[in-house]
């Protein structure tokens, strides 16, 4: 049982494992994440009804859509 081969997998089960934890400080100090808010970003109140949302989605959508904005970096 306590062969360098067991070792070896202790040592690469604790190194993924670190690597782990690394991923997710870095990902969890992403400020997108912490500011994701759908009414912002489709210029909406909080308050507004369901076919305001969806006439807002659908222009956005298209707005920002790469194959009708050729020209707009932004839409890639």
């Amino acid at each position: 049982m306590w062969t360098p081969n067991f070792y070896f997998r202790i040592a690469c089960m604790a190194m993924l494992w670190l690597l782990t934890l690394k991923n997710f400080e870095v990902v969890s100090k992403i400020e997108t994440l912490y500011t994701f808010d759908p009414y912002e970003i489709l210029g909406l109140e909080v308050s507004a009804k369901m076919s305001e949302i969806r006439r807002r989605y659908r222009r956005v959508s298209l707005e920002k859509h790469p194959d009708k904005n050729k020209d707009n970096p932004l839409a890639v």
